[in-house]
């Protein structure tokens, strides 16, 4: 049984469209992963999710960001959640960084890299709901979205990550070194997020280049929509189904607890959300999970057979 509610027991048997996503990245040129010394790999004991980290020599594993590169350049790059604590759950991919060099600001490159992401969530959300197949395996999940948080972030200045040396290996920033790791690890390496700032930030080391409206406009006329359910999860604790704020005290502090999502899949999430409320501050075992499994996978594939059939 999984240790929240809403982490649906899809078949088994299936690739899971978040495995697809990161196929379409790794094919795609304009997107260079960045490796780092550390993986983080998320563990379930039943109720509980925890981590275990392994480490290599030099910089190996995806750190889960990628940098944009057009005509050789690295320009920007974004930050997938990879932390299994940190995803909304399985339909949703969380865009949790999208980092724009300030030399190629206001040239379209922050536009173009959203596009290019809209147009891999939209086509592995299709092939979702189509009970569609990659590389001859079926996809787990029947949709499929990005997700994302308007809120601001900068580094200190002076302090700005040189995304040439990232490109090439040769930086000494990683982001598989934690930022509680002030010293670096054991080779040194620094936490790439180490003089990351956000709105959150009291002491004036932080001068966004935008507003908060500005970007929310931005997302939204690029047909990004918020999704309310996403604020809460409901884990599974003790034998009792519990509803709990998901999103972080960054978050809440800056009124950004709202996620927005692409496609707009939110009837869907919020279908999936009332049939989670039955089982709320309700005593929850094996069979009843498999119940629940039952029920909405057939209301969400109901829904889905209606839409096929309607165009």
């Amino acid at each position: 049984m999984n240790g929240l509610l809403e982490d649906i027991d899809y078949p088994d048997g299936g690739i899971t469209a978040k495995a697809v996503f990161n196929s379409l990245l790794s094919e795609d040129d304009t997107f260079s992963p960045i490796l780092g010394r550390h993986e983080i790999i998320p563990v379930s004991s039943g109720e509980e999710y925890f981590e275990e980290i392994r480490s290599a020599e030099c910089k190996f594993y995806n750190s889960g960001h990628y940098l944009f590169v057009e005509d050789g350049l690295p320009k920007g790059f974004i930050g997938i959640k990879k932390n299994r604590k940190c995803w909304f759950r399985r339909e949703m991919l969380t865009i949790q960084l999208l980092f724009v060099d300030k030399q190629f600001e206001k040239q379209g490159v922050g536009r173009r890299i959203v596009e290019n992401l809209k147009a891999k969530a939209q086509k592995i959300d299709d092939l979702c709901k189509h009970r569609g197949r990659y590389c001859s395996q079926e996809i787990s999940e029947r949709f499929f979205s990005i997700a994302v948080y308007p809120n601001l972030f900068d580094y200190v200045k002076g302090k700005e990550l040189d995304l040439n040396a990232l490109m090439d290996g040769t930086s000494l920033y990683d982001f598989t070194v934690r930022e509680s790791d002030t010293d670096g690890d054991d080779l040194g390496y620094i936490a790439a997020d180490f003089y990351m700032r956000d709105q959150s930030t009291s002491d004036g080391e932080f001068e966004p280049r935008i507003t908060l409206a500005k970007l929310k406009r931005f997302y939204t006329r690029m047909g990004f929509a918020p999704c309310a359910e996403l604020q809460f999860k409901n884990p599974i604790k003790n034998g009792f189904c519990k509803r709990e704020l998901a999103v972080g005290p960054r978050c809440v502090c800056n009124m950004n607890r709202t996620p927005l999502i692409y496609p707009n899949n939110s009837a869907l999430v919020k279908m999936v959300d009332e049939c989670i409320k039955k089982y709320v501050k309700q005593p929850i075992d094996d069979k009843i999970h498999a119940e629940f499994t039952k029920d909405v996978l057939s209301k969400i594939d109901s829904c889905l057979h209606e839409q096929r059939m309607a165009g």
